[in-house]
């Protein structure tokens, strides 16, 4: 891994704790699925003097598995759940909040033992992130090629509470998820309805060229590039400036595979330059330099 591509992992996950931060939530993530829990509406206290007065209530330990969750306690919210599990065992959110909280402590394993058992107790409320979240910790356990019928049940589902934008989001994680799977094809099925419904998306142009490279077709690889880079005077945020950067060196390698080297060099440092400003809005301007110089 090259020192550029370090520093780009380390500032997007510096970019999603500052989001998280910015929103008062703690963020989940499962392979760029993003579950975000708010924490509990009372406080701790109130919640401990619930539970001294009654042990089981189930309310209470549900608010303080919550409270862990969020507060990064996994194990601690995994024990709560088991409780309320026991004495409720046909609650369907206490085995997908279980669920997640085995899945942060890598039981991945377990985890998807509790979500299958959740969809199977088929809860209309919470089965749609059931299978979000089955499609996520599959992933984990190197199986996503068991998840295109969970999102199409998902994209596909009437009552779910899954709304237009929910659906278009579904279609990129999936089209992310073909790529993966060396499926260009289908990546590019879903890219072309999510590129339609959101012209602007710094995302879909860098799939539509690793799909177009899949397949080994440079020139359209190369106008996916090129026209998500003349996206570049819109106002971006701290992950457009990341994404803005990926295109620009993914443009570079192209490229640089055509013979084409000056054109590769400049997009290398155009790549650097938006690395180098998203940096500069996350910490201090003079370390930014000789972290970008190392880099270069």
């Amino acid at each position: 891994m090259t020192a550029v591509h370090k520093l780009q992992t380390y500032l997007s996950l510096v970019t999603a704790l500052i989001a998280c931060s910015a929103s008062n939530q703690s963020c989940f993530s499962f392979d760029g699925l993003t579950y975000k829990l708010k924490p509990p509406a009372c406080s701790m206290a109130d919640i401990e003097l619930r539970l001294r007065k009654n042990p089981t209530d189930v309310s209470a330990l549900l608010d303080r598995a919550q409270a862990y969750l969020t507060a990064g306690e996994c194990e601690l919210a995994a024990q709560d759940y088991g409780v309320v599990i026991k004495h409720n065992p046909r609650m369907a959110k206490a085995y997908l909040g279980r669920s997640r909280a085995l899945e942060m402590i890598g039981s991945h394993a377990q985890a998807l033992l509790d979500i299958d058992q959740a969809i199977k107790l088929g809860d209309k409320n919470s089965l749609a992130d059931a299978l979000l979240q089955k499609t996520a910790v599959l992933k984990s356990l190197d199986r996503g090629a068991e998840c295109p019928p969970l999102y199409e049940q998902l994209i596909a589902s009437k009552g779910l509470g899954v709304g237009p934008s929910d659906i278009l989001n579904l279609r990129e994680q999936r089209a992310a998820l073909y790529l993966r799977l060396k499926k260009p094809e289908l990546a590019l099925l879903d890219l072309e309805v999510c590129g339609a419904a959101r012209p602007g998306s710094l995302d879909i142009f860098l799939n539509k060229g690793k799909a177009y490279a899949l397949l080994n077709n440079p020139e359209k690889e190369l106008e996916a590039y090129s026209n998500g880079i003349k996206q570049d005077h819109v106002t971006r945020s701290l992950n457009g400036d990341r994404l803005m950067a990926d295109l620009y060196q993914a443009r570079a390698k192209l490229y640089k595979k055509m013979g084409k080297l000056s054109l590769a060099e400049a997009d290398l440092k155009k790549s650097l330059t938006n690395q180098k400003t998203l940096y500069k809005e996350i910490y201090e301007p003079d370390k930014s330099v000789d972290i970008f110089q190392k880099a270069r």
